[in-house]
């Protein structure tokens, strides 16, 4: 009888501890499968996120370029305004050739020394290398012609 009584209770008790395997089983497969689908959900997050992040990038190179480009849009106008400010009225510019590393000037003035004065403003200039008369002709009594060629800054000191 009492063997019987043990066996029962080792029957029991092999139950109990098969019950309990099982439901802890069954809760780590849950842990799982819920991890998974965090895993999956989140792949779809960055998915999306990742093209969002390339157009963001693309975005912000084209804003840089952009502003590459108004800096130099800015910097010319500077340039041209400070050649107009500093023309004297006695000369009159006649045709003005731009390129990315000099300005060429032609113009007609009615002395020489506002040729000179001129070209001494632009080579004291922050925007420019220097300045050059390259030509000088009288055309009569009381007109000169020039050309001045201006070598451009890469970019300008403050001050």
């Amino acid at each position: 009888y009492f063997v019987l009584n043990y066996f029962r209770y080792i029957i029991i008790l092999t139950q109990i501890v098969v019950i309990g395997v099982f439901f802890y089983r069954l809760m780590q497969d849950q842990k799982i499968v819920k991890l998974e689908q965090d895993v999956k959900h989140d792949q779809r997050i960055l998915l999306i996120m990742g093209g969002l992040v390339d157009e963001a990038q693309a975005l912000e190179k084209k804003t840089e370029k952009l502003e590459v480009f108004i800096d130099g849009q800015e910097l010319f106008k500077k340039r041209l305004m400070y050649i107009f400010s500093s023309t004297p009225e006695d000369i009159t510019i006649s045709r003005m050739s731009v390129n990315e590393e000099y300005i060429q000037i032609n113009g007609v003035a009615t002395n020489y020394i506002y040729i000179r004065s001129f070209n001494e403003k632009m080579k004291k200039s922050k925007y420019f290398m220097g300045s050059e008369i390259v030509e000088l002709s009288r055309k009569s009594d009381v007109e000169y012609t020039f050309q001045l060629s201006i070598p451009l800054k890469k970019k300008p000191s403050n001050g």
